[in-house]
């Protein structure tokens, strides 16, 4: 849960102050959607109040989403392409594990956060050193950042859930199906989130690397 909302109108609002109540109530661990209205409720103002600061809803979702974003600066080294998209991933995983909110807020109503654009350029660069371009560098990105952004949404998904397989959902299961799932678990368990997230990135580098080599 983040933390509570401070009640009372500011004497003067601002949009500094619009945009730091906007970034509560995305992350206060609600559920609930954020919405204009449900922004004013909470400073105690008018929908237009805010409309004073901020052209349109886009132009506040871009702001959250680079307040949340401003400290995702992945230190990529000098070097190959493998040990660059390494550092980007894991630096995401760190990231997006710290802030969890930030998934919703990624995207809205055809529209993208410039934040997440501008790391979309900095793996395009990275995966451009292996020599793909094009449309096959396009298709490259794409599956890279679903990837280990994929994978990190599910981590997130587990931590809040808890992700753990009890006999009752075992229970569910054919006969068959049950014993498969015990002997796949039994293995599962054992495996760190750390091990797990590296053996993704290094199968998705080994993929690109196939990929370059299938155009060579």
């Amino acid at each position: 849960m983040g933390r509570p909302l401070k009640r009372g109108r500011p004497a003067r609002l601002s949009r500094d102050q619009i945009v730091a109540a906007a970034v509560e109530l995305v992350v206060d661990g609600s559920g609930e959607p954020f919405s204009v209205h449900r922004l004013a409720r909470a400073l105690e103002v008018t929908p237009m109040a805010i409309y004073r600061h901020v052209e349109n809803k886009e132009e506040l979702m871009q702001a959250v989403a680079q307040q949340l974003m401003q400290d995702f600066r992945p230190q990529i080294p000098e070097g190959e392409w493998p040990e660059q998209l390494r550092a980007w991933a894991f630096a995401a995983r760190a990231h997006f594990l710290g802030k969890p909110a930030l998934f919703g807020i990624l995207g809205w109503k055809e529209h993208i956060a410039g934040a997440w654009l501008r790391q979309i350029a900095v793996l395009a660069r990275i995966i451009a050193k292996s020599g793909l371009e094009n449309r096959e560098l396009a298709d490259a990105v794409q599956w890279a950042a679903n990837t280990v952004m994929g994978h990190i949404y599910f981590e997130v998904s587990g931590r809040e859930s808890g992700y753990r397989v009890s006999a009752g959902d075992i229970s569910m299961l054919s006969p068959e199906d049950a014993i498969l799932v015990r002997g796949i678990m039994k293995h599962l368990v054992r495996k760190k989130a750390d091990t797990v997230f590296s053996d993704t990135v290094e199968r998705a580098i080994e993929a690109l690397r196939m990929r370059c080599g299938s155009l060579t």
